[in-house]
């Protein structure tokens, strides 16, 4: 048996925590939070898990007066958004599915671009049982994040360089990673590639 949080009565019901509605009002009150509307000035009660700014709808809809109307670019609907982010430059699209549609990025305008060289043809050593030899050897671990992995990547990104001291696995997450900071990569990759095997042994120095 237990005691009512509010009075410090003795409790029937042990479940319960008030020993009537009296109490309970009277303890989610001093609970409440207080402050006032961001709008009008208004004195703005509500529980601690809410975060209300405006005592009203009137309230809310002048907020929105300070806001920029605009118009989405792609499908043409009708927003708001902060004066702030329109001067950064985010007040062309409505959301971000419309932002990704609107801007093309593919092919030169990628910053990634590199000039076509992905739809280069491998050289005809990088075949099946030289990749499965690549992944046993790293056990079919990323050598980045430590999961599982089954990609084989070329540490100096040149698909024709199919030497095994040139190429290391890496998981699919990862392995888009690589395709950003190049430099940097490379020499992480290289010195991750020097500590898991003896160059020596392929007769090259890596």
């Amino acid at each position: 048996m237990g005691n009512c949080i509010e009075c410090g009565r003795k409790l029937i019901n042990y479940k319960k925590k008030y020993c009537n509605r009296e109490c309970q009002e009277e303890f989610l009150e001093r609970k409440r939070t207080i402050k006032n509307c961001v709008i009008c000035g208004k004195d703005l009660s509500h529980k601690p898990s809410k975060d209300y700014k405006f005592c009203s709808l009137r309230c809310m809809w002048e907020a929105k007066k300070n806001r920029v109307h605009l118009r989405c670019k792609l499908c043409g609907k009708e927003f708001y958004r902060r004066r702030s982010y329109v001067e950064m430059g985010w007040g062309s699209f409505c959301s971000n599915d419309c932002k990704n549609k609107g801007i093309d990025r593919s092919g030169k305008n990628n910053p990634c671009w590199r000039g076509g060289i992905s739809q280069d043809p491998y050289p005809y050593t990088f075949i099946r049982t030289f990749k499965e030899r690549i992944r046993q050897r790293d056990k079919y671990t990323c050598c980045i994040c430590g999961k599982f992995g089954n990609i084989v990547h070329h540490i100096d990104y040149n698909k024709k360089n199919t030497e095994e001291w040139n190429c290391i696995t890496l998981c699919h997450s990862c392995h888009s990673k690589t395709n950003h900071n190049r430099k940097q990569w490379k020499s992480i990759l290289t010195a991750e590639i020097r500590r898991r095997i003896q160059p020596e042994l392929f007769g090259k120095e890596v």
